[in-house]
């Protein structure tokens, strides 16, 4: 009668000490792998300089410190809603007063999203996936060269975009119901930094069941950034809309446009950013081919599925349009680790590091190699390897998109487990990251008003 109840509590202390330990070892491998993710990146912070982007972020962090309308006094300089106007201004005024370079305070920033999506795959993943499979996706997150390429070499913000569409993603496909409200926020926080991402809302709208949950949350992603737009709008309504609406890119990078770009530069034997004129109508036509076969997507985009569906938009893009520049290639890295064809994620990582690798070693040298002494190599050799790696990442995007657009039929409801979620009266809540993101909004909309009445 005694042993019963004693070997009974053995069990239970046993079951608490292997519960903390599984908890301990989540947190500590979470701790190295995001410790190891942003050693990797702080490296080529020694050697970097101020380059390209950098020093466009420069002209836009001038600009709006000495307190003129960006819209108006630049151009093609800040093609997006003012929603990230501020950034380039803080990050100036923070390597003022901290003393550290303007170029190392941009790349951190850079940085610290890029590690936060590591967190996200592991923590939001291993709530959709097997625990070692998100520890997987993390850590190969954490050593992608990609993602380590644009953040810390390039110091382009993209990757914060991307940590906010990974994250209202991965929070709509573990409960849609609950997280319907913040993953709308999120998303349209990362259509308000950078206007690309408003490509995905068709494929989030075809997995909400309800038309007034689909009105929600497309309020949720729409609204927030036209109300950003209004001040500058009474200010200079033309001069903003012309930023936004005429931006088309800074020319052939990437894609099979690249190829011929590269065809193009060896029949010429030198390096030049000259196109033959004759390609204008082409690069125009690109376009509207593009946004063509995005509109057929967006019609099946209930068959597709949400998760194919953004990556089959961002091939597409990769394929068709002629503007794909080197910060784009690291929207599609996250979205793949998150399906299952993963023979598609490693031959993606494959063509998309050379081809950015080969593209920065003869454009932007200044990117890959910093203060530091490039390796002297003819142009010729180079520029033949920019055709290769060009032509091995279009092929790989042309796999992508014929392996992922075939889909699989939908079910009745598109998260099977989720159906009484989503039929269920309530509307969803904020959470933490909704509040943040309403905050955020909050401090953005009473410095717009400010900042446009002392330029009225």
């Amino acid at each position: 009668m005694i042993v019963v109840p004693f070997l009974s509590g053995v069990v239970r202390r046993k079951r608490a000490v292997r519960f903390q330990v599984e908890s301990w070892t989540d947190g500590s491998i979470m701790a190295l792998v995001l410790s190891g993710a942003l050693a990797v990146r702080l490296i080529p912070l020694v050697f970097g300089i101020e380059s390209t982007d950098i020093l466009l972020y420069r002209q836009q962090a001038i600009t709006v410190a000495q307190a003129e309308n960006i819209y108006a006094a630049t151009r093609n300089v800040f093609p997006y809603a003012p929603v990230s106007m501020f950034y380039p201004a803080l990050c100036l005024e923070l390597s003022r007063i901290l003393g550290i370079p303007f170029d190392v305070v941009i790349k951190l920033f850079a940085i610290l999203a890029d590690v936060g999506i590591v967190f996200v795959l592991f923590a939001l993943g291993g709530k959709l996936f097997p625990r070692r499979t998100a520890i997987g996706c993390a850590v190969l997150y954490a050593l992608n060269p990609v993602s380590i390429l644009v953040s810390s070499f390039h110091g382009n913000i993209m990757p914060l975009v991307v940590l906010l569409m990974v994250t209202a993603c991965l929070l709509f496909r573990v409960d849609p119901a609950k997280n319907l409200v913040v993953s709308g926020l999120l998303l349209g926080l990362a259509v308000g930094w950078r206007s690309f991402p408003i490509l995905l809302l068709p494929f989030f709208l075809a997995s909400i069941e309800g038309k007034a949950k689909k009105i929600r949350f497309a309020a949720c992603v729409v609204l927030p950034v036209v109300l950003s737009m209004i001040p500058f709008a009474w200010l200079d309504a033309r001069s903003m809309l012309h930023e936004m609406l005429s931006y088309s890119g800074w020319g052939i990078h990437h894609g099979p446009f690249g190829v011929l770009r590269g065809f193009h530069l060896l029949s010429i034997g030198s390096v030049t950013w000259d196109n033959p004129p004759g390609w204008t109508p082409w690069m125009s036509s690109s376009k509207f081919a593009f946004l063509a076969l995005y509109g057929i997507a967006a019609i099946f985009a209930r068959r597709i599925g949400l998760l194919n569906g953004i990556l089959v938009t961002f091939f597409l893009f990769y394929f068709v349009y002629s503007g794909v520049a080197s910060q784009y290639l690291i929207w599609t890295v996250p979205f793949l680790l998150l399906g299952d064809r993963k023979s598609i994620f490693w031959c993606y990582e494959l063509a998309a590091t050379y081809a950015l690798v080969v593209f920065y070693w003869i454009f932007f040298p200044d990117i890959l190699f910093g203060a530091l002494e490039p390796p002297r190599v003819d142009a010729i050799p180079l520029l033949r390897h920019y055709v290769l790696s060009q032509s091995l990442f279009s092929a790989v995007c042309a796999v992508g998109i014929v392996a992922l657009a075939k889909g699989v039929v939908a079910p009745a409801h598109p998260f099977p487990g989720t159906a009484e979620l989503m039929t269920a009266p309530k509307w969803g809540r904020l959470g933490v990251l909704g509040w943040l993101v309403c905050v955020y909004y909050l401090l953005l909309f009473t410095w717009e008003i400010v900042f446009v009445l002392a330029l009225a």
